[in-house]
């Protein structure tokens, strides 16, 4: 597959010299080069191999000219790349990332992604044991075996955590793959780093078919709440209400998700949505919600208090509805705009300003309209059911008094 060579070997492989080997060169981080090892026929011993280097000698991952390159963001190609493969089998392409405090590795790979009638669901195919992250999600499998994995975010059923006197802190994933290959799941959180050190009200609830449990969290850290799992089905991250939110009122880490809608041909204005949303919701599932409008990549880190209530500021806007809104964390399959801003189509340059009900800024951007990509012109008629068609079908956790109809709902999921 590939092998580990020093700064030496990779002046050899330059152009024009003698002993240039035709493989292709890759950059690693500066402080280990880490290359996927092979161990007997067919079988694949310990994933990934490593070289601890002082942080001034740079090593380069050498792979073969033939092997495919992950579509990963260019500012995370720096991480080490490589496609594992087991006879003709094919599994997810891999990036490794160290965190220095635990001195773990964990592969950070990309999947499968499948949309159906609206519903997305997601397919990891697992090439052995370790710790994996979905760069989608930020779910973390930590995994004993080679096994294919098949999520997907769900409706939390409200009447139920209510009842126990929960609140959902997180997307909840129904989860399928072999029963003994997940050892542990790692849960991404948006509590502040402030919270987390006297944080006690994190759990994971767990639903199945004979019922549901909450289980401990073995180990909270600055991004995951991690808990050991026995089963697979479906599992959610939850707040104790009375002891996060009656007590104290800290702020959880927050985003601002901007799109741009897709304008009416002859239209005179045109629309941006803006969304205010925890921290740990995907991404990729608001995205894939608003088909016809145009993402705008900004900074989104902010910090929001839920319950409290919030404003936008646009000095170049015709008109912003609604004129104040609660924070109130929603945590999917279906996410809604919280702010619309209408400003004239040759606008170029519009400065949007999150406040909270003290008036103080939250959050602030100067987006270059003119750099935004257009989105397709649809006719007035059209544009309001394209909005519509937009947001999926919910999926819906049956009621709590029959939870044989999970198993049934899971089953039924292919």
């Amino acid at each position: 597959m590939g092998q580990c060579v020093g700064r030496q070997d990779a002046l050899m492989n330059q152009r024009g010299h003698p002993d240039r080997r035709r493989v292709r060169v890759q950059p690693v981080p500066d402080y280990e080069a880490l290359v996927p090892i092979r161990r007997g026929r067919g079988s694949i011993g310990s994933l990934y191999g490593s070289i601890d280097t002082s942080h001034t000698e740079r090593l380069s991952l050498v792979t073969h000219s033939n092997a495919r390159r992950s579509n990963i963001p260019p500012d995370r190609r720096g991480d080490s790349e490589a496609m594992l493969r087991r006879g003709n089998r094919s599994f997810s392409e891999l990036m490794v990332h160290k965190d220095f405090r635990t001195q773990q590795l964990t592969s950070i790979f990309e999947p499968e992604v499948e949309t159906e009638s609206g519903i997305i669901s997601y397919r990891f195919k697992c090439p052995g044991s370790g710790l994996f992250q979905c760069s989608l999600t930020g779910l973390v499998f930590d995994m004993t075996q080679e096994v294919e994995v098949l999520y997907r975010i769900i409706q939390w059923d409200q009447s139920i955590l209510q009842s126990i006197g929960k609140t959902a802190a997180g997307p909840l994933f129904e989860i399928k793959g072999c029963e003994d290959a997940i050892r542990q799941l790692h849960f991404p959180h948006c509590e502040t780093d402030e919270a987390v050190l006297s944080d006690d009200s994190l759990s994971v609830i767990n639903f199945s078919d004979d019922g549901f449990s909450v289980l401990q969290p073995l180990k909270i850290t600055d991004t995951h709440v991690i808990v050991e799992v026995s089963h697979l089905s479906a599992f959610g991250l939850i707040w104790d209400f009375i002891k996060r939110f009656l007590t104290i009122k800290n702020p959880i880490k927050g985003q601002v998700l901007l799109f741009v809608r897709a304008t009416p041909m002859g239209a005179q204005t045109q629309n941006l949505d803006v969304f205010l949303l925890p921290c740990n919701v995907p991404l990729h599932e608001v995205k894939a919600q608003q088909p016809h409008s145009v993402y705008i990549p900004v900074p989104s880190n902010c910090k929001l208090v839920k319950n409290e209530t919030y404003t936008v500021l646009c000095p170049t806007a015709r008109k912003i509805q609604p004129k104040k809104a609660e924070f109130d964390m929603e945590f999917g399959p279906n996410y809604y705009a919280t702010f619309e801003i209408r400003f004239d189509v040759n606008t170029e340059e519009v400065t949007v300003t999150v406040q909270d009900q003290t008036n103080e800024e939250v959050w602030e951007h100067d987006i270059d309209m003119a750099a935004v990509p257009p989105s397709p012109p649809v006719s007035c008629s059209s544009c309001q059911t394209l909005h519509q068609k937009s947001v999926p079908q919910s999926r819906m956790l049956p009621h709590p008094g029959n939870f044989r109809v999970v198993h049934r709902f899971s089953v039924l999921w292919r």
